[in-house]
């Protein structure tokens, strides 16, 4: 997953997409004070990888995920 989240006056986007394993989830929000909420979501036995706007790729497993960036 790599959103862009520097599209201009684009304050956050909400997208699924139903997989052969389950619902792939991704929504991020832009705070008052600038910083990002993002929330994704994976399904069992799946993993994603992520990058986030820092340029780091992670993998993240199964799951629920929240980030504050």
């Amino acid at each position: 997953m790599k959103p862009d989240f520097n599209v201009a006056g684009l304050d956050g986007v909400k997208a699924s997409h139903r997989s052969p394993y389950g619902v792939i989830k991704s929504e991020w929000r832009k705070n008052d004070d600038g910083r990002i909420r993002w929330k994704i979501s994976v399904p069992v036995n799946c993993h994603a990888i992520i990058f986030l706007p820092d340029g780091e790729m992670k993998e993240v497993g199964s799951g629920n995920w929240d980030f504050e960036l």
